[in-house]
């Protein structure tokens, strides 16, 4: 690895555009693996991340997660003004 030049001393290697990356907290990933279906092993039946993939790959395998009280009770304003949320079924609000 190669040490930082002094004018991008608070960037990682790994930031995105000269912004360091988000990082997700540890404790926040189990309550999000396994509640979606993989994306790659659905569309290629094979998945590069193979049995440490983050998401189900058969749906017996699909879990639950615990949503907070409002979930979907108030309307999403993108969807009812448009026909359109960029969130799809991960939307937070009612479409």
């Amino acid at each position: 690895m190669s040490s930082p030049s002094s004018n991008s001393s608070s960037l990682c290697e790994f930031s995105i555009n000269g912004r360091p990356r988000k990082s997700i907290s540890p404790e926040l990933e189990p309550a999000k693996h396994k509640t979606e279906m993989c994306k790659h092993y659905e569309m290629q039946k094979t998945c590069p991340f193979g049995s440490r993939c983050a998401f189900a790959h058969e749906p017996h395998e699909l879990l639950t997660r615990d949503r907070p009280q409002k979930y979907k009770t108030v309307k999403c304003v993108q969807f009812h003004t448009s026909g359109f949320c960029v969130y799809g079924r991960r939307c937070h609000f009612i479409h």
